[in-house]
């Protein structure tokens, strides 16, 4: 901070000057002519500048007083320091989030493993379980079907056999074949047996058949059924109890029912029909 009080040009010459910063000092400076008073670096606080103007003769006149208060500097004021508390609580918060951040992802991290090892063990164990489930309906179909066309075979010779060298005296025991050959192809039973398996895998096929396609008969489901299963014509015929051109029938009805079009598979469309969206009146859209 500077002080001038030297006179304007033409003033009186040889006047002297001396100041003092009350304050800051108590004893008056040395008089000189230059009329200046450099202070550096005041505190804060209130000031009062003197200054007295001296003739040849010694004689000083009463000083002239200017008072002045230096201010708090704005970065030692009370609002300062709290803006430095804010600020200091401003970066804790912060880096206390980047730490919750950190092991928040990592926790998630720990977790989706977690989850990924437990989702790997139930899709090993329900893999196991499905093809527990297909080779119990596969050997179940096979013993069926295998006890069937045993019976039915038996039924050809016998009836074969009646036409070719039967009599009268023989006909009662063809009589008796037949109706003990009829007793054991039990078709009902078979497929209430077949039909027990295959809901353990397929628990929402039937339903699903039935929202979508309503005009579906009992005979048109189980043939989807035995189709699903990947079943040749021959199982299905001897499963069924039908002839092979029956089930062929039986297979072009059910394509017209589902409204598959000639390019589309019939057994690749019933393998997937659990997980399809559409159907295929909404694809031919």
């Amino acid at each position: 901070m500077t002080f001038r009080y030297a006179p304007r040009r033409g003033a009186v010459p040889g006047l002297r000057f001396r100041h003092r910063l009350t304050g800051m000092e108590s004893a008056w400076s040395e008089s000189d002519r230059t009329g200046t008073a450099d202070y550096a670096r005041l505190p804060q606080g209130r000031y009062t500048f003197e200054v007295a103007v001296g003739d040849v003769f010694g004689r000083w006149s009463e000083p002239a007083r200017f008072p002045f208060v230096v201010l708090t500097p704005w970065y030692a004021t009370g609002w300062a320091y709290a803006g430095y508390v804010l600020l200091l609580a401003f970066t804790f918060y912060y880096l206390w989030l980047l730490v919750m951040r950190f092991y928040r992802r990592r926790y998630l991290r720990r977790l989706r493993l977690q989850e990924i090892v437990a989702l790997r063990r139930a899709n090993r164990e329900l893999t196991r379980q499905i093809e527990t489930r297909d080779a119990e309906i596969v050997a179940q179909s096979s013993t069926l079907i295998g006890r069937n066309e045993i019976i039915l075979r038996l039924r050809d010779m016998v009836n074969e056999f009646q036409q070719k060298q039967g009599s009268r005296t023989t006909a009662p025991l063809w009589q008796k074949v037949n109706a003990y050959v009829s007793s054991k192809l039990d078709t009902e039973s078979d497929w209430t047996l077949f039909l027990i398996k295959f809901e353990q895998k397929h628990s929402s096929y039937f339903r699903i058949m039935k929202e979508r396609f309503p005009d579906l008969t009992t005979s048109d489901l189980r043939l989807s059924a035995c189709l699903k299963m990947n079943l040749c014509t021959k199982e299905i015929a001897s499963l069924m109890s039908l002839s092979v051109r029956a089930v062929e029938n039986g297979r072009y009805r059910l394509r017209k029912k589902l409204g598959l079009t000639s390019a589309q598979n019939l057994n690749e469309f019933l393998l997937h029909i659990d997980s399809q969206e559409s159907g295929p009146e909404d694809d031919e859209k």
